[in-house]
């Protein structure tokens, strides 16, 4: 049996020694501790809280976003080959149709999303940068990989790129650049 004087959230802490008034039951918990409390994450040597699915909202929050919840963020690739005037014209149009070229909080940004991971290899084999997994967000989504480049990598390739891309494109570059 517990002891009565101290909470039952596991915290360990004294329970006030106020009188209880007659017909209820003695206070169990510190007021703002509850029965979850004391549920930790699932995550070797974590300690937080449970938020979801027997992790914390950390932990939950790299099962969504890479499937797995002690998973690293992918190491940034430096570029594998210098891109010729074919490749550079392939990229425009792929990023075209598949990419955001933006500011983020304090880095200039281009990401790329598909389904198909050949032409996000091909992309980071050309540019460098780094491939992620996002997992679905409902059952009529599909699991897509992220391309991602920032800070002065992007830059460069906002400037490469800039000439071959259309107007749309353009300006949202501008806008990008001149945020930073």
């Amino acid at each position: 049996m517990a002891d009565p004087s101290v909470c039952q959230c596991g915290c360990g802490s004294i329970l006030d020694e106020s009188p209880v008034p007659s017909g209820r039951m003695p206070r169990r918990f510190i007021r703002g501790h509850n029965r979850r409390s004391a549920v930790v994450c699932t995550v070797f040597d974590c300690g937080k809280r449970q938020h979801a699915k027997g992790y914390c909202s950390t932990h939950y929050g790299h099962v969504r976003r890479r499937g797995n919840p002690v998973a690293l963020r992918s190491p940034v690739r430096p570029a594998r080959t210098r891109p010729s005037h074919t490749d550079l014209h392939w990229a425009a149009g792929f990023l075209e149709g598949e990419a955001h070229f933006g500011y983020g909080g304090s880095s200039h940004r281009v990401v790329a999303a598909g389904v198909r991971r050949a032409p996000l290899r091909r992309l980071r084999r050309l540019f460098g940068g780094t491939i992620s997994m996002r997992k679905a967000q409902t059952i009529r989504h599909r699991d897509c990989e992220i391309w991602q480049v920032s800070g002065a990598r992007a830059r460069g390739i906002m400037m490469t790129l800039y000439t071959i891309l259309s107007p749309g494109r353009r300006e949202q570059i501008r806008e990008s650049l001149t945020h930073g």
